[in-house]
Order: C-alpha cells, then sequence, then structure tokens
C-alpha cells in the first residue's frame, strides 16, 4: 500500500474513532492526524521497530546502525 493510501486508512479510522467516543474531540484539537513514519523497508526498518519496542526511540535510533550493520 502507497503511503497516500495508509494515512487515508488512519484518517478514517480516526474519523469513526472520533464519532464513537466524542471525548476525544479535545484530544485530536490538540494532537491533530497521525504524522506519517516511514522506516527503511526490508531488515534495516524491522531492526529499528525492534529496537524502538525494547528500549526507548533515541536508544534504538543510536543502536539501529550498528545492527544493521553487520547483518
Amino acid at each position: 500500500m502507497n503511503m497516500e493510501g495508509h494515512q487515508a486508512r488512519l484518517r478514517a479510522h480516526l474519523v469513526e474513532l472520533l464519532k464513537v467516543d466524542p471525548r476525544l474531540d479535545a484530544v485530536y484539537a490538540l494532537a491533530g492526524d497521525f504524522p506519517p513514519w516511514v522506516r527503511e523497508p526490508g531488515f534495516a526498518g524491522l531492526a529499528r521497530i525492534v529496537c524502538g519496542q525494547q528500549v526507548s526511540v533515541a536508544s534504538a535510533d543510536a543502536t539501529t546502525p550498528g545492527v544493521t550493520a553487520v547483518a
């Protein structure tokens, strides 16, 4: 799926969520739409996602280049 299609699906789901729970309108007013998180495809992107789940995002950003360099 291309990025535009992905963003459109996210937006559609967000609209439905806001319909289900209008209390989230205030949160949406502050935060806005989801920013696109584009990651490198393949092993490097997957390694970055896994590292980001296990440690802080800053640590993952620092660690991932070394991990993918040896792969």
